[in-house]
């Protein structure tokens, strides 16, 4: 087996892609959102979206039926999207 193919079986984004295309979607917005707020705050940003996360606020992938939302402290979603 080539080192190449090795590489790619250890990569998480491959992994991920290999389910549908809205799961992973929605996980890799997740995992920008969680790990990098501000990388997340900046994508909205380019897209022209009104929102910023906040380190009060908290991602969630599947509440309420919603492929991806944000919840603020008293568990409200205060910004979802749906793919």
């Amino acid at each position: 087996m080539s080192q190449e193919i090795k590489d790619l079986q250890k990569n998480l984004v491959f992994h991920l892609s290999l389910n549908s295309k809205e799961l992973y979607h929605s996980n890799l917005l997740n995992s920008i959102a969680t790990k990098y707020p501000n990388l997340f705050n900046k994508v909205l940003e380019n897209l022209k979206v009104d929102f910023k996360i906040s380190e009060e606020q908290m991602p969630k992938r599947e509440h309420n039926n919603l492929d991806f939302c944000v919840l603020n402290k008293k568990g409200e979603i205060v910004f979802a999207l749906e793919n």
